[in-house]
């Protein structure tokens, strides 16, 4: 810690896992490989998409109505709404909607196009009608849901968002990555071990 993995190879001898790092760059071997890097992912593949092409516009706000602390979730024709309130006085806002919606209507700036869906929205109108400001700037990243064709072999794992995505709206995503942890580490167990069954763990994971 601090270092940033850069690339990975795996040789005949294993994983060479070159990061960068305060003191310059190293080069770390290893048996054995987790990715646990999120969609961007370290380890390639083949992903299968499970829902529509889904794009999430969010931002943090400022100077929403604290009064009202729970969370907020609203459907719209065009997908849905969900906010919460954060630490510091901060409201996150994201509206989650098709990729083929974002592209008919950005014309006039994907940012305007947020700003739009909160404003016709009953829960979320507050923030461009009333005293809220936008405390970062806006972002807009791809939030398919997908499933990686190739989660783990007799060298390396993948879990969490380097696996699998799901819908944010299931409210479980951290949860359920978490539990492919767990279930990763029996696996890996079984596969580092002299006495281990790979071929079972790789199908039980």
């Amino acid at each position: 810690q601090t270092a940033t993995a850069r690339r990975c190879v795996l040789g005949a001898d294993g994983w060479k896992v070159e990061i960068a790092t305060a003191d310059g760059t190293r080069v770390i071997r290893a048996r054995f490989l987790a990715d646990a890097t999120g969609r961007r992912r370290v380890l390639c593949g083949t992903r299968r998409h499970t829902s529509v092409p889904t794009v999430a516009l969010h931002a943090c706000w400022r100077g929403v109505r604290a009064e009202e602390a729970q969370t907020r979730i609203e459907a719209r024709p065009e997908g849905w709404l969900w906010g919460a309130h954060l630490r510091g006085g901060m409201f996150r806002a994201m509206a989650f909607v098709d990729l083929e919606f974002v592209r008919r209507r950005h014309g006039r700036g994907i940012e305007r196009l947020y700003r739009s869906l909160l404003a016709d929205s009953s829960l979320f109108d507050d923030l461009v009608a009333g005293e809220a400001r936008l405390e970062e700037r806006f972002r807009a990243c791809d939030a398919t849901c997908y499933t990686d064709e190739n989660p783990i072999g007799d060298t390396f794992v993948k879990v969490g968002e380097a696996c699998f995505a799901i819908d944010p709206l299931s409210s479980s995503g951290v949860q359920t990555a978490i539990q492919t942890g767990v279930a990763a580490s029996a696996a890996v167990r079984s596969i580092l071990a002299e006495d281990g069954d790979t071929s079972a763990a790789i199908q039980y994971y």
